[in-house]
Order: C-alpha cells, then sequence, then structure tokens
C-alpha cells in the first residue's frame, strides 16, 4: 500500500455509480479506509496516464 498520509489534503464531494461503491467495499481491506482505497486508486489512475502520455509524445517525436 502506498504512503498517503504525508500530503495535503483536500475535502471533495464525488459521486460514484452503487455498482462500484459496492464493488470496491468488497475489495477494500479491512485496516484499510475507503478513501485511502480512492486516493490509492486516483494514483495509480494518475502515473499510468503520465506513462502513456510520455509514450505517446515519445512515439510522435520519433517518427
Amino acid at each position: 500500500m502506498v504512503t498517503i498520509n504525508c500530503m495535503e489534503r483536500e475535502a471533495l464531494t464525488i459521486r460514484f455509480p452503487t455498482e462500484l461503491l459496492t464493488k470496491a467495499r468488497k475489495l477494500k481491506g479491512s485496516n484499510e479506509s475507503f478513501n485511502d482505497l480512492v486516493v490509492e486508486a486516483l494514483e495509480s489512475e494518475v502515473r499510468r496516464r503520465r506513462g502513456w502520455a510520455a509514450h505517446q509524445f515519445q512515439r510522435a517525436t520519433t517518427n
């Protein structure tokens, strides 16, 4: 699990589809907060998109 306690936090209201929330709650570890699960998932998605953008940029500049 990624340590996220050192980051400054901001409150935000998000409306999730009910089915997605149900699935996420089932996957959440017993000692993990739902907030931590969401933050970790968002961090992972940001890294994935940055990697994809870098890949696309590299392809565009080498062709």
